[in-house]
């Protein structure tokens, strides 16, 4: 979360991935590095990844709202809809 915060997207995705390696069933690593990857403007890493932490806790609001804005601007409506 500081590295986000303090603009660090390289930080962010490096802690984030490690994170993910560590800990492969914990949601909150595979949500931070989904939204470091959005805010750099990676879309197809940022929806692979977001999708990953939407498998793992679909209850997550914040994680189902990226996804629906990342699949509209992507062209993806009806996944947007769904989401």
């Amino acid at each position: 979360q500081l590295e986000l915060e303090q603009n660090n997207q390289d930080g962010a995705i490096k802690l984030a991935d490690e994170l993910s390696k560590l800990s492969p069933t914990e949601p909150l690593a595979y949500k931070r590095l989904g939204l470091a990857f959005a805010d750099r403007g990676d879309v197809p890493r940022a929806v692979k990844t977001l999708e990953a932490a939407a498998k793992r806790d679909a209850g997550d609001f914040d994680v189902q709202m990226t996804l629906a804005g990342l699949y509209e601007t992507s062209g993806k409506l009806a996944l947007a809809e769904g989401a």
